[in-house]
């Protein structure tokens, strides 16, 4: 979505409803199921950040049963299509689907000589081996995606490979090497334009302030992450540094808390996913902070 990405969501989200139509159209009889993984693979990503999951799921299940597991589909197609699916699975922490996705998603890329969707597949693997823990492999895979988009001239995903680096630095407790990382990323996604990509590497800084025990500068970073998603109506993360926040709560500032936990919990229940209202109605009463009347 580049620079635009405020407006491109907001016109995907106005147009909700005919692409829903046409992915329905894609998966039937008469459709074109090329058409549809293509499209879904470039819908993906605001149908995860407004919050569609689940209707994203059901898009994909219909194109994959239309596509008969790629047997019906054109390879190049069906790359992005598993591209877009394993992104969103892996993107919600179901690592093991989303795994299997992209491993088929990067072998067709490679037959195919597509070194941009090669580099795009290596990094979602790499994203969801390191948050599964195995740093190293997670790091090498980062390493040899960023060696690509450099060679291609691609600087929001050279910035996107740096980020992956700073969270690999981040697990191994450098909080140096993971500043200097994430610090390179996020200034390639502001020449870039990339909000969603500042906000990352702003919630990754929190991360590490946190883990080094500088809540003041924790909060900083976190806050302005916030500001960030909010404006881009990112729900899944807006939630997720909602969380961080919830956990960094001062003693005698329990109105900013409760307030962060009633935000989060109007949020969850939009979107329908109740295992954030749950995890925020606990963390109140944790923090003895209950829905105000």
């Amino acid at each position: 979505m580049g620079p635009y990405q405020r407006a491109w969501l907001s016109r995907l989200e106005a147009d909700h409803d005919n692409l829903r139509a046409a992915v329905s159209w894609s998966a039937s009889d008469e459709g074109d199921v090329d058409l549809g993984l293509r499209l879904f693979s470039g819908i993906w990503r605001y149908l995860d950040m407004r919050g569609h999951v689940a209707e994203a799921e059901r898009w994909w299940t219909r194109l994959e049963t239309k596509a008969e597991d790629g047997r019906l589909a054109s390879p190049a197609a069906w790359a992005k299509g598993l591209e877009g699916a394993g992104s969103l699975a892996i993107n919600q922490d179901r690592d093991d689907i989303g795994q299997h996705r992209m491993r088929r998603c990067l072998d067709l890329y490679k037959s195919l000589d597509d070194r941009l969707g090669t580099e795009r597949a290596m990094y979602w693997l790499a994203a969801s081996i390191r948050d599964m823990g195995n740093i190293e492999i997670a790091r090498k895979m980062f390493e040899e995606s960023l060696a690509i988009s450099r060679e291609l001239g691609n600087l929001d995903d050279t910035a996107r490979g740096l980020s992956g680096l700073g969270g690999c630095a981040r697990s191994d407790n450098d909080a140096s090497l993971a500043h200097g990382y994430l610090d390179q990323a996020a200034a390639l996604f502001r020449i870039h334009g990339n909000q969603r990509g500042v906000a990352w590497c702003l919630h990754t800084r929190g991360l590490v302030a946190k883990e080094q025990g500088d809540d003041k500068e924790a909060r900083t970073y976190l806050e302005d992450s916030l500001a960030l998603y909010r404006s881009l109506d990112d729900k899944l993360w807006t939630l997720h540094t909602l969380n961080q926040l919830t956990d960094l709560a001062q003693p005698g500032k329990e109105t900013a808390s409760r307030t962060y936990c009633e935000e989060a919990i109007a949020l969850a229940k939009s979107i329908g996913h109740p295992e954030w209202e749950r995890w925020f109605e606990a963390r109140q009463n944790q923090l003895g902070i209950g829905i105000t009347e």
